[in-house]
């Protein structure tokens, strides 16, 4: 059994389930293979709890992974850290409700537990071997002193400064620096129907970018009893390997679009890390629908602090919402909610730049944000903006995504014949075949004079190509 501890040094270094599958990768490519087969909920501090699960780790790739344990020299910021979040899927809705501090790895035991190939095991407590597994305890990820700051890591290359500069060593609390909820989102009373769902993720040092996108999995939590002023929790069915937890979201509601939106290179390569947009279109059968976004961050470096919907300004936009995460045990993040606004045909979310806080509340890795609001427009596909965050020298500061949003007004096209909108050929063609009709009832009169003539094929070739 593993206990936090320090190892001798080793030699250096020269949408849908997805299902197990051997195949290894270029490199290591470290995956979660297990997760939250036990559950630790600590003393309530007020109305917050905190949890902790279980991780177990998977090398897939074809190499050792590197795991360096020690506390000095240039090499200690050579191993895995490891984020816990928590979800609630409710009312059609789904949101993070709670996020800690991360895990520090430390001596991989190269267990022979992964789900697939054939464990090669590396004897040295700095690697992990290819195929080899690799536990942390409820217990260990909830180790207050050897959890450090997510703002402190690089989500998508993996660098952090070792030992890490904000809180190293420090204790606390029940709830210091663990996975926070507050207790009124897991209350049974006040959460009627909801689903809740675990997420882990490991960030690596040493994986090659095509191996960065598969860190993640999660696992669906069930409420227990009640426990230390608030709920345990348990977890039902197997991990969703590979998968962020916004994938429940579609798992669970068929209603559900999700898109990953990658930052790339001019060959088509990740360069920067992975968002996943999730949206939900409810009709309310009275003319109106509810858009629900869901923008999770997955492992890009730069963050969003812009999210803007197409909005017509004629369209009647109500019920406007922002739901954002609440960092915590001393993380420098500004949590002021996104202000909102609609201008230029566009409903718009946005926080401060980089240049006026480079600690405003910038969607960072490892967390979901939620935008919201009912338009009397039915939705139709189309385009959404990303605005990133942090600065990147020649690199765009904008991503888009195509996804449901609320479709513009009709257009009204006077030479509109056949009502799709638009004045084509279609429509001259109808105006031609009935051409020299009188007595009323025609169908290319357009001036309303009863017939069709010359001046009704004038009106429709001066508003040729509307639409």
């Amino acid at each position: 059994m593993k206990t936090q501890g320090r190892a001798p040094r080793g030699r250096m270094a020269a949408v849908m389930v997805v299902a197990w599958a051997a195949g290894a990768a270029a490199g290591p490519d470290i995956t979660v293979s297990s997760m939250a087969n036990n559950i630790s909920k600590y003393n309530n501090q007020g109305p917050i709890a905190a949890y902790s699960f279980t991780t177990v780790s998977c090398n897939i790739g074809d190499a050792d992974a590197i795991w360096i344990d020690c506390n000095s020299g240039n090499d200690c910021n050579q191993h895995p850290v490891i984020a816990q979040n928590i979800y609630r899927l409710k009312d059609g809705r789904f949101e993070q409700i709670g996020l800690g501090w991360l895990k520090h790895g430390f001596c991989a035991l190269d267990e022979d537990s992964c789900p697939v190939g054939t464990i090669v095991p590396n004897p040295s407590c700095d690697w992990l071997g290819i195929y080899a597994a690799d536990t942390y305890s409820a217990q260990l990820n909830g180790s207050q002193a050897g959890m450090g700051p997510r703002s402190e890591v690089n989500p998508w290359t993996g660098e952090y400064p070792y030992p890490f500069t904000l809180g190293w060593g420090q204790t606390g609390n029940s709830i210091f620096k663990r996975c926070q909820v507050h207790n009124d989102d897991v209350n049974p009373n006040l959460n009627a129907g909801a689903l809740y769902f675990g997420e882990a993720q490991y960030v690596c040092t040493d994986e090659l970018p095509a191996d960065r996108l598969n860190n993640v999995t999660w696992k669906q939590f069930v409420v227990g009893s009640p426990s230390g002023g608030g709920w345990a929790f348990g977890s039902t069915g197997g991990p969703r390997w590979q998968q962020p937890a916004i994938q429940a979201w579609q798992e669970h509601d068929a209603g559900v679009v999700l898109v990953n939106v990658d930052s790339l290179d001019a060959l088509g390569n990740p360069v920067e890390g992975r968002f996943v947009l999730g949206c939900k279109v409810t009709d309310n059968l009275d003319g109106t629908w509810d858009y629900e976004y869901a923008l999770y961050n997955q492992n890009n470096s730069r963050g969003a602090r812009l999210f803007s919907v197409p909005a017509d300004d004629a369209a009647a936009v109500t019920n406007v919402g922002f739901h954002d995460v609440t960092y915590h045990s001393g993380e420098p993040f500004d949590g002021t909610d996104w202000a909102t606004e609609r201008a230029g045909g566009l409903h718009v979310w946005q926080t401060q730049t980089f240049a006026e806080n480079p600690n405003a509340n910038a969607l960072r890795w490892g967390t979901l944000y939620n935008f919201r609001f009912t338009a009397d427009r039915p939705p139709t596909t189309g385009e959404v903006t990303i605005g990133l965050f942090a600065p990147a020298e020649g690199a765009p500061d904008l991503l888009i995504a195509s996804i449901q949003v609320p479709a513009a007004p009709p257009v009204d096209c006077a030479g509109d014949l056949d009502g799709d909108s638009d004045t084509d050929s279609t429509d001259l063609n109808l105006l031609l075949s009935d051409f020299g009709c009188s007595g009323g009832s025609c169908t290319g009169d357009l001036d309303g004079d009863g017939d069709t003539d010359s001046t009704d094929l004038n009106l429709l070739l001066s508003d040729f190509g509307c639409g």
